[in-house]
């Protein structure tokens, strides 16, 4: 049995402005340095269970905005038509198909706040597409804490090998790597997701 897992956003899909932070926008006119976003968003909101106006609350407290009532209502409008309007990638569809006639087990290993999970597994359907989908804002702890894989390994003590795929070396790939699982580092700098299945025959991950 092999063991596939694959990040979600910019891996397989795209939210409406492509990386997922016009909400961002609204942050980054109050005064915010664009670096400092993400790190929260992933450690702090998407490691439980908020809605979107608690998110952008707690991401000014924490970058110290002074935002009025009108910048929140923004912020979080921006923020659910992103996660409303996503999108496969093309081929991703084709591409998971692919592997399940394979018989891989599909994992999906996601850092995901709460209402993006409910908003794109809405529209896109995505739970039916995997035998298992690890969600951060459920599981309470995100990527690239190690537990996330190691819960992989339990689940699937038996698989012959272990793949994760993702677009982000840092919080997709580098402690799998550590643990001897092979991966593939795809989206803007990696490779195309029509060649997945040909490395994954091949046996050999590329990162």
């Amino acid at each position: 049995m092999r063991v596939t897992c694959f990040d979600f956003w910019n891996t397989l899909a795209r939210s409406l402005q492509g990386g997922g932070a016009s909400y961002a926008d609204v942050l980054v006119r109050l005064g915010a340095k664009p670096e400092t976003i993400y790190p929260i968003v992933r450690d702090d909101l998407m490691a439980g269970i908020f809605d979107y106006e608690q998110m952008v609350e707690h991401l000014c407290s924490r970058l110290g905005l002074v935002a009025t009532s009108i910048d929140i209502a923004e912020a979080v409008t921006n923020w659910a038509c992103d996660n409303e309007r996503a999108a496969w990638f093309n081929g991703a569809v084709e591409l998971l198909n692919a592997l399940r006639e394979q018989d891989d087990k599909l994992i999906l290993i996601t850092n995901i706040t709460a209402p993006a999970w409910e908003a794109v597994n809405l529209r896109l359907n995505v739970a039916r597409r995997f035998d298992k989908c690890f969600l951060s804002c459920v599981a309470g702890f995100s990527k690239p804490d190690p537990r996330v894989w190691n819960y992989v390994e339990w689940s699937y003590p038996n698989a012959r090998e272990y793949w994760m795929i993702g677009d982000n070396e840092a919080d997709d790939l580098t402690i799998p790597t550590s643990m001897g699982w092979k991966t593939i580092l795809t989206g803007t700098e990696g490779v195309p997701l029509v060649e997945i299945p040909r490395i994954i025959h091949r046996g050999g991950g590329v990162k």
